[in-house]
């Protein structure tokens, strides 16, 4: 079976109570687009100090190692029924942290601690 990262902010909440005490709870969301890594990966990524950046090292390596030349079509061919005017170069990683950094940010703008468990 293979271990894989899970990308988790957490952070206590309080709220009252109809009997007019404050409850409390853990809330967790969770990053719903972390890429599968190998059990080995997921290991030292957890093993490190800093797991989350481990884990986007692992992300910009995997990125240089699966760079595609992607089609780029004339603004006018919506269906792409015209050959392609070029290719420029694609690298999913660009793009997945872009949307990791973003989702990071906004949940510690909102009190939420980074959390990378393996699941």
């Amino acid at each position: 079976m293979s271990m894989n990262i899970e990308i988790l902010a957490k952070r206590q909440v309080s709220y009252p109570l109809p009997n007019g005490e404050q409850g409390s709870d853990c809330q967790v969301e969770t990053y719903d687009a972390v890429v599968q890594t190998r059990t080995a990966d997921t290991y030292a990524i957890l093993a490190t100090e800093n797991p989350l950046e481990a884990y986007r090292s692992l992300i910009k390596e995997m990125g240089k190692n699966s760079k595609s030349l992607e089609p780029v079509y004339a603004d006018h061919d919506l269906f792409h029924e015209e050959e392609p005017i070029g290719y420029e170069e694609y690298d999913f990683s660009v793009g997945h942290l872009e949307g990791l950094d973003y989702w990071v940010k906004d949940h510690q703008d909102k009190g939420f601690k980074i959390i990378l468990e393996q699941i």
